[in-house]
């Protein structure tokens, strides 16, 4: 092989084919350098992305979760307001209908009657 270079580089033309050579060989050489970093390159570029992009994922994840948690703590303090509600306005009704029902009893003894209708009478309307 040296001698084939030896014999080029002792000749006008093959001096010039050498050259050519040469510059080929370190024009190829930078473009498969620049190839390579280039792929490198790109591979550290996409790795970056997904992570920016899985990191932004996780985020807005997070983000909706926080806001379910506070819309269902939310909804869960309403209902306990409404069940409170529901259940003084039964309490209100239950000592209103006992007080209703003082009050005719009440009234009967002052008149000296009373509720002729036994446990009995009543399942016997139940059945009937």
């Amino acid at each position: 092989m040296w001698a084939v270079i030896a014999w080029l580089a002792g000749s006008k033309i093959g001096r010039f084919i050498l050259g050519v050579g040469i510059i080929a060989f370190f024009i190829f050489s930078f473009r498969m350098w620049l190839g390579w970093h280039d792929a490198s390159v790109a591979k550290q570029a996409t790795a970056q992305m997904v992570t920016k992009f899985e990191r932004d994922a996780l985020a807005a994840q997070l983000e909706r979760e926080r806001q379910d948690a506070i819309i269902a703590s939310q909804s869960l303090e309403e209902h306990r307001k409404r069940l409170l509600a529901a259940q003084m306005a039964e309490q209100a009704a239950k000592d209103t209908l006992e007080s209703e029902i003082r009050s005719y009893e009440l009234q009967l003894s002052e008149k000296n009657r009373a509720c002729a209708v036994t446990a009995a009478d009543r399942d016997w309307l139940l059945r009937h």
